[in-house]
């Protein structure tokens, strides 16, 4: 009686183990991770870049086309441009990579080697013509340096976030007086914005 009580408490204990070991492997299922939102950007190659080993970013700077987001693409692919950027924003909302993050984009001396370029679709009082930036554009952007800034720990803030014309020595508008940055930095740190639709400056 004693060996049948002891071979019947193990089957109790051997089957309530199967049961365990069964549920946890039915609830072992491989969950997909989400892409990043830079893992989801076309990457169209620019020839105009240089290598530099373990450059420093501390700066993400706003650039204006002066032209389409299909002739900014194409200006960029052209060896003999000598101008690149790391990114374009059209102003649907499209956002390329034609620079990889590690290599130097032409787009901004003196600051080329510290710095992330970002070059949004649009015209700034070229040959008189100037166009306002949409609400599509700027939540791209926003997304992309949001993430862009986290990834390399660039502070998100005016000091960091700047415009072409910020850096030292530079003389042009760019990215024009049209670029809302209060607006855009609300974006950025998240905070709750209600859009208007832009007037154009000059």
């Amino acid at each position: 009686m004693q060996y049948l009580l002891l071979g019947l408490l193990g089957m109790f204990f051997l089957g309530k183990k199967h049961q365990e070991n069964s549920g946890s492997e039915s609830f072992n299922v491989p969950v997909e991770r989400k892409k990043s939102f830079l893992e989801t950007i076309t990457f169209i190659p620019s020839p105009n870049f240089a290598k530099k080993d373990n450059r420093k970013i501390d700066k993400i700077i706003i650039h204006i086309t002066q032209g389409s987001f299909a002739s900014a693409i194409g200006w960029f692919k052209m060896k003999s441009s000598s101008v690149s950027a790391h990114f374009l924003v059209s102003q649907a909302g499209e956002v390329v990579q034609m620079v990889k993050i590690k290599d130097v984009a032409w787009h901004a001396k003196p600051w080329n080697t510290r710095s992330i370029g970002i070059e949004h679709e649009g015209f700034y009082n070229y040959h008189g013509k100037t166009t306002n930036f949409t609400k599509e554009q700027y939540k791209a952007s926003a997304d992309l340096v949001r993430e862009l800034a986290l990834k390399y720990n660039i502070p998100l803030d005016r000091k960091h976030i700047i415009g072409h014309r910020e850096v030292p020595g530079v003389t042009k508008t760019c990215p024009g007086y049209n670029w809302d940055w209060d607006y855009y930095m609300n974006l950025l740190n998240k905070r709750n914005v209600a859009w208007q639709n832009q007037k154009i400056k000059v």
